[in-house]
């Protein structure tokens, strides 16, 4: 090989080397560099919220009140960055391009919220279902009265229901007791009254003073031997007797007396006289009658 040949060789291979060189630093490289750098930026993000995520999800029993809002949380980076580099990237700067994502990508939290409520739904319904109640609002009740499981509150409302009963029961039982018991004291006080009044003849005689005037009338009338007259009135408040003495104290018997009849004689004049019955009030009898002339002395 002569040298022209070889200074030939070299240029080619010069030339090749400058336009390896250009393909790798002209617009498709630059492309390829950024498209990698997207790439690894989301692969960065995912695998952040993955690991998050499976952090929540191993550090909490309840995950939809953990790992869903975290998820929603930092899946909004990530669709930010793509749709500001894939839809505003090659067309606008970098700042526009940032808040046209921005703008777009903050219409993914609603669609979002409405998913996490969606799936926050059924998972309390499941979990209700589960636990033998028949909506979510049951459920939440029971558990702010320290129930999960409703076999659990049926248990405790139907222990309830009879406690309920049973204190009622003993309160009718108490209102039952407590009104014999002032009924008792009340006819006791009754007897003693009653008791008190057999043994003093003011208090007896007067309890039976119309009742012995309303027996006794017609029994000293049948005594007059032509016509009688009555001085006492004759209102529906007015006694026959103004006074009494025992007749037989330990047979509670009184003798009533009075002087408010006047009785003719066979002239026609008319005379007072003052008449006595003796009564009974227990049996409410007449023992005797009798009538003189005259009138009572105080």
């Amino acid at each position: 090989m002569n040298r022209h040949d070889q200074e030939k060789i070299t240029a080619i291979r010069a030339r090749a080397r400058r336009e390896k060189r250009a393909k790798n630093s002209g617009p498709a490289a630059g492309g390829k560099k950024r498209k990698k750098a997207r790439l690894v930026i989301n692969g960065f993000f995912a695998v952040v919220a993955v690991l998050v995520v499976l952090g929540a999800l191993l550090g909490s029993g309840d995950k939809n009140e953990s790992a869903i809002p975290l998820l929603i949380f930092l899946g909004w980076p990530v669709i930010w960055y793509n749709v500001s580099s894939v839809l505003f990237g090659r067309t606008t700067s970098r700042i526009n391009a940032i808040g046209g994502g921005f703008l777009i990508s903050i219409t993914y939290f609603p669609a979002a919220l409405i998913a996490y409520t969606s799936i926050e739904e059924a998972n309390a319904l499941e979990e209700a279902e589960r636990a033998g109640f028949s909506s979510i609002n049951e459920h939440e009740n029971a558990r702010r009265r320290g129930f999960s499981v409703k076999r659990d509150l049926v248990e405790f409302e139907r222990k309830e229901a009879i406690n309920k009963e049973r204190r009622a029961h003993d309160q009718a039982l108490a209102k039952k007791i407590a009104k014999d018991e002032r009924v008792a004291k009340q006819k006791e006080r009754s007897r003693l009254r009653a008791e008190k009044c057999r043994r003093d003849l003011g208090c007896w005689a007067q309890k039976y003073v119309f009742t012995a005037s309303r027996y006794c009338q017609g029994s000293i009338e049948r005594l007059a031997k032509y016509d009688f007259q009555w001085t006492d009135g004759g209102g529906i408040f007015d006694s026959k007797f103004t006074h009494f003495r025992w007749k037989d104290k330990s047979d509670l018997t009184v003798t009533y007396l009075g002087d408010k009849l006047k009785l003719q004689n066979g002239f026609g004049a008319w005379q007072y006289h003052k008449y006595e019955c003796d009564y009974d009030p227990q049996a409410k009898s007449i023992l005797a009658v009798r009538v003189s002339p005259g009138r009572l002395t105080n």
